[in-house]
């Protein structure tokens, strides 16, 4: 189609405008699936990083803890053992 003038141009965009006031069902749901592509590896990959994380974080917590028991013995000669309900509190 060629264009007479830029003013028969700009009324055929402003009709072509004013016709397509939205996006269509199909166009939202291609959005849709394009995105849960996209993000399902993603998805995966962050369930292994959380899971690393938190095997990280459980053994930092073991080492303080062993390093705290380690003190414990060193002042005290011997490890800290459970206190049972029947028992005196500490003086």
């Amino acid at each position: 189609m060629v264009w007479r003038s830029e003013t028969d141009f700009d009324s055929s965009m402003v009709k072509f405008l004013k016709k397509q006031l939205g996006f269509s069902l199909i166009e939202t749901c291609m959005a849709l699936i394009i995105i849960s592509v996209i993000m399902g590896p993603l998805l995966a990959i962050y369930k292994v990083y959380r899971t690393q994380k938190a095997r990280d974080d459980t053994y930092a917590n073991r080492t303080l803890i062993q390093a705290a028991l380690g003190d414990y013995y060193i002042r005290n000669g011997a490890y800290p053992t459970p206190r049972t309900s029947r028992s005196a509190p500490p003086a």
